[in-house]
């Protein structure tokens, strides 16, 4: 437990255990490990930036997946950015050379081998 800042609103403060509950969720459903690469969509959204510090912690690579005014933040995460927009996949697949590669999109869960993310058009 930690004391609620008093400038944070109660719905606000009472939304980020819902926030957090999904993104240990996803985190746990995907399953990721030391050395897997996770691709994380909304990286930078509520639920997105938690699943991004959490698989930073069990020491996976993550493929952030956001807007250019978060790299910054993303980076400092240790996340590689991809920029959402036409060729988004290309630069996914480009980005993604561990042996396993995982998806993470808050609310929605995709995992892949990396055999299957990296087979030609």
């Amino acid at each position: 437990m930690t004391a609620k800042p008093p400038a944070l609103p109660w719905e606000v403060a009472g939304a980020l255990y819902v926030t957090g509950c999904t993104a240990y969720a996803a985190v746990r459903a995907v399953g990721a490990w030391p050395g897997d690469t996770v691709a994380v969509s909304a990286a930078a959204g509520g639920v997105g930036s938690i699943a991004v510090q959490l698989l930073r912690l069990r020491g996976a690579r993550v493929i952030a997946i956001a807007s250019g005014r978060h790299v910054g933040w993303l980076q400092a995460q240790g996340a590689t950015v991809v920029a959402y927009g036409d060729g988004v996949e290309d630069r996914i697949r480009a980005a993604a050379l561990a042996s396993r590669s995982k998806w993470v999109v808050p609310g929605w869960l995709w995992a892949w081998p990396r055999s299957t993310a990296s087979k030609s058009g």
